[in-house]
C-alpha cells in the first residue's frame, strides 16, 4: 500500500456538496477502521444514513484532502446540554495516511473549530485499545472516562 506524504494535503471544512465524498471515504474503510470509528461493526446503509443526517449548519465537519480526494473525516455533533454547548467528535483517517500525524492535525482542527463555535466541552468516544487517540487527548489536557467506571 502506498503511503502519502503529510505535506501533500490540507484540512478544511466539508461542504454539503461533499456528502458523497464522505460516504465514499467511510465506505472504503477497512472493517477494523469502521469498528475504530463507530465503536461497532457498521453496515454500509447505516453509514450512508449517518452521512445524510449530518447537519452542516450546526455540526462540525472537517476533511483531510490529498490531491482533492477526501482521505480523512471528522464529524462533531453539536448539542445543548443544560445550557452548555457540547460537541461530540468522531474521526477517521485512511489507512495509507495513518501514523503520519494526520489524526492529530484533524483532532486539533476539530478542537479549535468547536471552541471557536462556542462549545465548552468536547467529547471523543474511542475504544480503550486506541492508544494513539488517547495519548493525543491526554496531551491536550483531556480527561479520560471509561464506561463502567
Amino acid at each position: 500500500m502506498k503511503t502519502k506524504n503529510i505535506s501533500e494535503g490540507f484540512i478544511r471544512p466539508i461542504t454539503g456538496l461533499e456528502r458523497i465524498a464522505v460516504w465514499k471515504h467511510l465506505k472504503g474503510m477497512t472493517e477494523d477502521d469502521i469498528v475504530l470509528r463507530f465503536g461497532i461493526s457498521t453496515r454500509p446503509e447505516t453509514m450512508k444514513s449517518y452521512v445524510q443526517k449530518i447537519n452542516l449548519n450546526r455540526d462540525l465537519a472537517l476533511g483531510i484532502f490529498v490531491n482533492n480526494q477526501l482521505m480523512g473525516f471528522a464529524h462533531g455533533a453539536t448539542y445543548d446540554d443544560g445550557g452548555w454547548q457540547v460537541t461530540e467528535v468522531g474521526l477517521s483517517v485512511d489507512t495509507c495516511l495513518q501514523g503520519q500525524g494526520w489524526g492529530t492535525k484533524l483532532l486539533d482542527a476539530a478542537i479549535d473549530l468547536a471552541r471557536k463555535n462556542g462549545s465548552i466541552k468536547l467529547i471523543v468516544n474511542t475504544l480503550t485499545r486506541i492508544q494513539a487517540i488517547r495519548r493525543i487527548l491526554k496531551k491536550r489536557g483531556g480527561q479520560e472516562k471509561i464506561d463502567g467506571q
